[in-house]
Protein backbone atom coordinates (compact mmCIF):
# COMPACT_ATOMS: atom_id res chain seq x y z
CA UNK A 1 0.00 0.00 0.00
CA UNK A 2 1.55 3.53 -0.74
CA UNK A 3 1.14 6.31 1.59
CA UNK A 4 0.41 9.89 0.96
CA UNK A 5 2.48 12.35 2.44
CA UNK A 6 1.75 15.93 2.86
CA UNK A 7 4.75 18.22 3.65
CA UNK A 8 3.11 21.04 5.76
CA UNK A 9 6.00 22.41 7.52
CA UNK A 10 5.66 25.90 5.66
CA UNK A 11 5.28 29.31 7.80
CA UNK A 12 4.00 31.21 5.47
CA UNK A 13 5.82 34.48 6.44
CA UNK A 14 5.18 35.99 2.57
CA UNK A 15 1.26 35.31 2.75
CA UNK A 16 1.37 36.84 6.30
CA UNK A 17 -0.71 39.96 5.17
CA UNK A 18 -2.86 37.36 3.29
CA UNK A 19 -3.70 34.61 5.44
CA UNK A 20 -2.13 36.00 9.41
CA UNK A 21 -0.43 33.43 11.26
CA UNK A 22 -1.86 30.69 9.59
CA UNK A 23 1.01 28.29 8.11
CA UNK A 24 0.62 27.82 4.28
CA UNK A 25 -1.11 24.44 4.11
CA UNK A 26 -4.19 25.68 5.98
CA UNK A 27 -4.48 28.56 3.64
CA UNK A 28 -7.55 28.86 1.74
CA UNK A 29 -7.96 27.86 -1.27
CA UNK A 30 -11.50 28.95 -2.86
CA UNK A 31 -13.61 27.89 0.18
CA UNK A 32 -11.34 24.94 1.54
CA UNK A 33 -8.05 24.90 3.35
CA UNK A 34 -5.37 23.60 1.16
CA UNK A 35 -4.85 20.59 3.14
CA UNK A 36 -8.48 19.50 3.10
CA UNK A 37 -7.86 19.89 -0.92
CA UNK A 38 -5.32 17.44 -0.64
CA UNK A 39 -6.82 14.65 1.32
CA UNK A 40 -9.82 14.94 -0.69
CA UNK A 41 -7.86 14.63 -3.90
CA UNK A 42 -6.15 11.41 -2.05
CA UNK A 43 -9.16 9.83 -1.05
CA UNK A 44 -10.73 10.42 -4.43
CA UNK A 45 -7.74 8.24 -5.86
CA UNK A 46 -7.81 5.52 -2.69
CA UNK A 47 -4.96 6.46 -0.48
CA UNK A 48 -6.46 6.09 2.64
CA UNK A 49 -3.02 6.41 4.69
CA UNK A 50 -1.94 9.65 5.12
CA UNK A 51 1.54 10.85 6.86
CA UNK A 52 1.52 15.06 7.62
CA UNK A 53 4.94 16.28 8.20
CA UNK A 54 4.39 19.38 10.38
CA UNK A 55 6.78 21.82 11.48
CA UNK A 56 5.69 25.87 11.91
CA UNK A 57 2.13 25.95 13.17
CA UNK A 58 2.22 22.09 14.17
CA UNK A 59 -0.65 22.71 16.66
CA UNK A 60 -2.90 24.29 14.44
CA UNK A 61 -2.38 21.28 11.76
CA UNK A 62 -3.44 19.27 14.22
CA UNK A 63 -6.04 20.99 15.73
CA UNK A 64 -7.73 21.23 12.51
CA UNK A 65 -7.12 17.45 11.30
CA UNK A 66 -8.61 16.44 15.24
CA UNK A 67 -11.80 18.91 14.11
CA UNK A 68 -12.32 17.65 10.94
CA UNK A 69 -11.13 13.59 11.16
CA UNK A 70 -14.86 12.13 11.79
CA UNK A 71 -15.40 13.17 8.27
CA UNK A 72 -12.80 11.74 6.19
CA UNK A 73 -12.35 8.50 7.03
CA UNK A 74 -8.93 8.37 6.65
CA UNK A 75 -5.82 7.00 8.72
CA UNK A 76 -3.84 10.33 9.15
CA UNK A 77 -0.90 10.49 10.86
CA UNK A 78 1.02 13.48 12.53
CA UNK A 79 5.11 14.15 12.84
CA UNK A 80 6.45 17.06 13.78
CA UNK A 81 9.60 18.40 12.85
CA UNK A 82 11.49 20.36 15.79
CA UNK A 83 14.39 21.43 13.92
CA UNK A 84 13.41 22.64 10.21
CA UNK A 85 15.42 19.62 7.87
CA UNK A 86 14.38 21.18 4.22
CA UNK A 87 12.16 19.45 2.11
CA UNK A 88 14.14 16.25 2.05
CA UNK A 89 15.18 16.41 5.75
CA UNK A 90 12.09 16.40 7.42
CA UNK A 91 12.02 12.74 5.99
CA UNK A 92 14.57 11.76 7.80
CA UNK A 93 12.11 10.91 11.12
CA UNK A 94 10.83 8.55 8.48
CA UNK A 95 13.32 6.19 8.38
CA UNK A 96 12.73 2.73 9.89
CA UNK A 97 9.24 3.59 10.18
CA UNK A 98 7.72 3.77 6.91
CA UNK A 99 8.44 0.88 4.61
CA UNK A 100 5.61 1.61 1.83
CA UNK A 101 6.06 3.34 -0.96
CA UNK A 102 5.29 7.20 -0.53
CA UNK A 103 3.02 9.74 -3.26
CA UNK A 104 4.57 13.16 -1.54
CA UNK A 105 2.63 16.70 -1.53
CA UNK A 106 3.74 19.52 -0.74
CA UNK A 107 0.97 21.93 1.56
CA UNK A 108 1.34 25.59 -0.62
CA UNK A 109 0.61 24.29 -3.98
CA UNK A 110 -2.86 23.58 -5.21
CA UNK A 111 -3.35 20.67 -7.45
CA UNK A 112 -5.73 18.52 -9.79
CA UNK A 113 -3.34 15.44 -10.16
CA UNK A 114 -4.19 11.55 -11.63
CA UNK A 115 -2.48 10.49 -8.81
CA UNK A 116 -3.41 6.95 -10.12
CA UNK A 117 -1.80 7.39 -13.46
CA UNK A 118 1.66 9.00 -11.75
CA UNK A 119 2.11 5.99 -9.55
CA UNK A 120 1.17 3.68 -12.70
CA UNK A 121 3.82 5.59 -14.42
CA UNK A 122 6.29 5.57 -11.54
CA UNK A 123 5.95 1.56 -11.23
CA UNK A 124 6.13 0.55 -14.84
CA UNK A 125 9.14 2.85 -14.85
CA UNK A 126 10.70 0.76 -12.26
CA UNK A 127 12.28 4.01 -10.50
CA UNK A 128 13.85 4.93 -7.30
CA UNK A 129 12.01 7.87 -7.16
CA UNK A 130 9.62 10.29 -9.60
CA UNK A 131 9.52 13.85 -10.38
CA UNK A 132 6.59 15.29 -11.74
CA UNK A 133 8.10 17.94 -14.11
CA UNK A 134 6.17 20.46 -16.29
CA UNK A 135 7.23 23.49 -18.39
CA UNK A 136 6.89 26.79 -17.12
CA UNK A 137 7.09 30.52 -18.13
CA UNK A 138 10.06 31.26 -15.64
CA UNK A 139 12.57 28.80 -16.75
CA UNK A 140 15.79 31.37 -16.25
CA UNK A 141 14.84 31.59 -12.43
CA UNK A 142 13.64 27.72 -11.74
CA UNK A 143 16.09 24.89 -11.46
CA UNK A 144 15.59 22.32 -14.69
CA UNK A 145 15.98 18.72 -15.17
CA UNK A 146 17.49 17.45 -17.87
CA UNK A 147 16.22 13.97 -19.20
CA UNK A 148 17.18 10.99 -21.88
CA UNK A 149 14.91 9.71 -24.79
CA UNK A 150 13.19 7.40 -22.08
CA UNK A 151 12.46 10.23 -19.39
CA UNK A 152 15.35 8.99 -17.19
CA UNK A 153 16.63 12.31 -15.44
CA UNK A 154 20.66 12.38 -16.19
CA UNK A 155 21.26 15.67 -14.85
CA UNK A 156 19.61 18.10 -13.05
CA UNK A 157 20.75 22.07 -13.82
CA UNK A 158 20.44 24.73 -10.75
CA UNK A 159 19.37 28.58 -10.96
CA UNK A 160 21.05 30.96 -12.97
CA UNK A 161 21.52 29.24 -16.37
CA UNK A 162 24.12 30.14 -18.89
CA UNK A 163 22.00 32.58 -21.31
CA UNK A 164 23.54 31.02 -24.07
CA UNK A 165 23.13 27.66 -23.41
CA UNK A 166 19.59 25.77 -24.22
CA UNK A 167 17.76 24.28 -22.04
CA UNK A 168 14.62 21.80 -22.38
CA UNK A 169 11.71 23.52 -20.25
CA UNK A 170 11.26 21.23 -17.51
CA UNK A 171 10.95 21.82 -13.75
CA UNK A 172 10.71 20.13 -11.09
CA UNK A 173 6.58 20.45 -10.00
CA UNK A 174 7.17 19.23 -6.10
CA UNK A 175 5.20 16.52 -6.33
CA UNK A 176 7.23 12.63 -6.35
CA UNK A 177 6.62 9.32 -5.53
CA UNK A 178 9.37 7.70 -3.76
CA UNK A 179 10.52 4.33 -2.56
CA UNK A 180 11.35 3.88 1.25
CA UNK A 181 14.77 2.64 0.61
CA UNK A 182 15.50 6.12 -0.21
CA UNK A 183 15.22 7.27 3.18
CA UNK A 184 18.54 6.31 4.78
CA UNK A 185 20.09 8.04 1.98
CA UNK A 186 18.83 11.51 3.45
CA UNK A 187 21.99 13.28 4.67
CA UNK A 188 22.39 14.89 8.24
CA UNK A 189 21.27 18.23 8.11
CA UNK A 190 18.87 20.83 6.86
CA UNK A 191 18.87 19.38 3.04
CA UNK A 192 16.45 19.69 -0.27
CA UNK A 193 15.80 16.74 -2.58
CA UNK A 194 16.49 18.62 -6.02
CA UNK A 195 20.19 20.17 -4.84
CA UNK A 196 20.92 17.61 -2.08
CA UNK A 197 19.55 14.39 -2.23
CA UNK A 198 18.81 13.60 -6.09
CA UNK A 199 22.06 14.55 -7.33
CA UNK A 200 23.87 11.76 -5.18
CA UNK A 201 21.00 9.46 -6.48
CA UNK A 202 22.44 10.20 -10.02
CA UNK A 203 26.24 10.23 -8.87
CA UNK A 204 24.86 6.86 -7.54
CA UNK A 205 23.06 5.56 -10.85
CA UNK A 206 20.07 4.97 -9.15
CA UNK A 207 17.26 5.30 -10.96
CA UNK A 208 15.75 8.61 -11.29
CA UNK A 209 12.18 9.58 -13.62
CA UNK A 210 10.82 12.24 -14.94
CA UNK A 211 7.34 12.36 -15.38
CA UNK A 212 5.91 14.81 -17.58
CA UNK A 213 2.66 16.23 -16.99
CA UNK A 214 0.21 19.17 -17.91
CA UNK A 215 -2.13 19.01 -14.96
CA UNK A 216 -2.88 21.73 -12.63
CA UNK A 217 -0.35 22.69 -9.94
CA UNK A 218 0.11 26.28 -8.63
CA UNK A 219 2.46 26.53 -6.23
CA UNK A 220 1.00 29.78 -4.04
CA UNK A 221 4.08 30.38 -1.75
CA UNK A 222 3.72 34.56 -2.54
CA UNK A 223 1.07 36.63 -2.58
CA UNK A 224 0.97 37.34 -6.33
CA UNK A 225 0.86 33.20 -6.76
CA UNK A 226 -1.55 32.95 -4.27
CA UNK A 227 -3.91 35.33 -5.90
CA UNK A 228 -3.25 33.49 -9.00
CA UNK A 229 -4.30 30.55 -7.31
CA UNK A 230 -7.54 32.14 -5.84
CA UNK A 231 -8.41 33.21 -9.13
CA UNK A 232 -7.26 29.63 -10.73
CA UNK A 233 -10.22 28.13 -8.41
CA UNK A 234 -12.95 30.79 -9.57
CA UNK A 235 -12.20 30.56 -13.09
CA UNK A 236 -12.72 27.02 -12.50
CA UNK A 237 -9.50 25.69 -13.78
CA UNK A 238 -9.04 23.80 -11.18
CA UNK A 239 -11.12 20.79 -11.02
CA UNK A 240 -12.09 21.30 -14.74
CA UNK A 241 -9.40 19.16 -16.26
CA UNK A 242 -11.37 15.92 -14.96
CA UNK A 243 -14.49 16.75 -14.34
CA UNK A 244 -17.12 14.33 -14.58
CA UNK A 245 -14.19 11.92 -15.53
CA UNK A 246 -13.31 13.24 -18.68
CA UNK A 247 -9.65 14.65 -19.43
CA UNK A 248 -9.14 17.27 -21.50
CA UNK A 249 -8.76 17.68 -24.99
CA UNK A 250 -5.35 19.01 -26.41
CA UNK A 251 -4.39 21.92 -28.77
CA UNK A 252 -2.10 19.76 -31.88
CA UNK A 253 0.04 23.07 -33.32
CA UNK A 254 1.23 22.58 -37.01
CA UNK A 255 4.51 24.25 -37.01
CA UNK A 256 5.37 23.29 -40.35
CA UNK A 257 5.17 26.78 -42.22
CA UNK A 258 5.56 28.68 -38.89
CA UNK A 259 8.88 30.08 -40.01
CA UNK A 260 7.40 33.37 -40.12
CA UNK A 261 5.08 33.01 -36.93
CA UNK A 262 4.34 36.54 -35.52
CA UNK A 263 4.23 38.12 -31.77
CA UNK A 264 0.61 37.74 -31.67
CA UNK A 265 0.91 34.18 -32.29
CA UNK A 266 3.66 33.96 -29.22
CA UNK A 267 0.99 35.71 -27.39
CA UNK A 268 -1.67 33.66 -28.06
CA UNK A 269 0.18 30.48 -26.76
CA UNK A 270 0.81 32.73 -23.39
CA UNK A 271 -3.18 33.08 -23.69
CA UNK A 272 -3.16 29.31 -23.13
CA UNK A 273 -0.60 28.67 -21.11
CA UNK A 274 -2.50 30.99 -18.50
CA UNK A 275 -5.38 29.19 -18.74
CA UNK A 276 -3.83 25.68 -18.71
CA UNK A 277 -4.86 24.67 -22.11
CA UNK A 278 -2.63 21.40 -23.03
CA UNK A 279 -0.90 22.35 -25.99
CA UNK A 280 1.45 19.74 -28.30
CA UNK A 281 3.99 21.82 -30.72
CA UNK A 282 4.75 19.94 -33.94
CA UNK A 283 6.62 20.48 -37.62
CA UNK A 284 9.67 20.77 -38.99
CA UNK A 285 10.48 24.07 -37.57
CA UNK A 286 10.32 22.14 -33.83
CA UNK A 287 13.67 23.33 -32.84
CA UNK A 288 13.69 26.16 -33.90
CA UNK A 289 10.87 27.41 -31.76
CA UNK A 290 11.82 25.78 -28.88
CA UNK A 291 14.29 28.88 -27.84
CA UNK A 292 12.24 31.24 -29.38
CA UNK A 293 9.18 29.88 -27.14
CA UNK A 294 11.55 30.16 -23.82
CA UNK A 295 13.25 33.49 -24.32
CA UNK A 296 9.30 34.95 -24.47
CA UNK A 297 8.37 32.73 -21.64
CA UNK A 298 5.95 30.81 -22.76
CA UNK A 299 5.98 27.21 -23.67
CA UNK A 300 4.23 23.76 -25.11
CA UNK A 301 3.82 20.95 -22.95
CA UNK A 302 4.56 18.56 -25.74
CA UNK A 303 7.10 18.31 -28.77
CA UNK A 304 6.45 15.93 -31.37
CA UNK A 305 9.20 15.74 -34.47
CA UNK A 306 6.54 14.40 -36.56
CA UNK A 307 3.17 13.93 -36.26
CA UNK A 308 -0.11 13.36 -38.16
CA UNK A 309 -3.84 13.27 -37.58
CA UNK A 310 -3.91 9.24 -38.00
CA UNK A 311 -2.09 9.44 -34.48
CA UNK A 312 -4.11 11.83 -32.68
CA UNK A 313 -5.74 8.78 -30.76
CA UNK A 314 -2.33 7.36 -29.55
CA UNK A 315 -0.46 10.86 -28.65
CA UNK A 316 -3.65 11.34 -26.46
CA UNK A 317 -3.58 7.92 -24.88
CA UNK A 318 0.49 8.14 -24.74
CA UNK A 319 -0.22 11.65 -22.67
CA UNK A 320 -3.70 11.42 -20.96
CA UNK A 321 -5.67 13.50 -23.06
CA UNK A 322 -8.94 13.00 -24.13
CA UNK A 323 -9.01 12.37 -28.11
CA UNK A 324 -12.70 13.57 -28.73
CA UNK A 325 -12.12 17.14 -27.38
CA UNK A 326 -8.76 17.63 -29.39
CA UNK A 327 -8.19 19.59 -32.42
CA UNK A 328 -5.23 20.28 -34.76
CA UNK A 329 -4.79 23.71 -35.70
CA UNK A 330 -1.98 25.75 -37.38
CA UNK A 331 0.62 27.85 -34.76
CA UNK A 332 0.24 30.71 -37.78
CA UNK A 333 -2.59 32.61 -37.19
CA UNK A 334 -3.32 31.43 -33.75
CA UNK A 335 -6.25 33.49 -32.15
CA UNK A 336 -7.24 33.76 -28.60
CA UNK A 337 -10.69 33.06 -29.02
CA UNK A 338 -9.78 29.36 -30.24
CA UNK A 339 -9.99 27.74 -26.56
CA UNK A 340 -13.23 29.10 -25.54
CA UNK A 341 -14.33 28.48 -28.71
CA UNK A 342 -13.33 25.11 -28.91
CA UNK A 343 -14.52 23.99 -25.64
CA UNK A 344 -10.82 22.31 -24.58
Amino acid sequence: MTVLVIVAGGKGSRLKPLIDDLPKVLAPIGAQPNIDRLLALGREFGYRRVIVLAGDGAEQVQRHLAQTQEARDLDIQLVVEHTPGGTAGCFRDLAGNVDERMLVLYGDISCDLDLRRFEDYHSRMKATATILVQPNSHMHDSDLVAVDRNDRITRIDRKPHDPERYYENLTNAAAYILEPDILPAIPDGACDWLHDVFPRMLQKKRALQAYRSWEYLQDFGTPARYEKAQEDVSADIVGARRANGRTAGALFLDSQSATDISDDDIAALAFYNDRRWPVVLFGDVVKVLKRRLNDANVYADFYLDEFNESQLVSVCTRFGFNAARSRIAQFKGLHKSDPADQNL
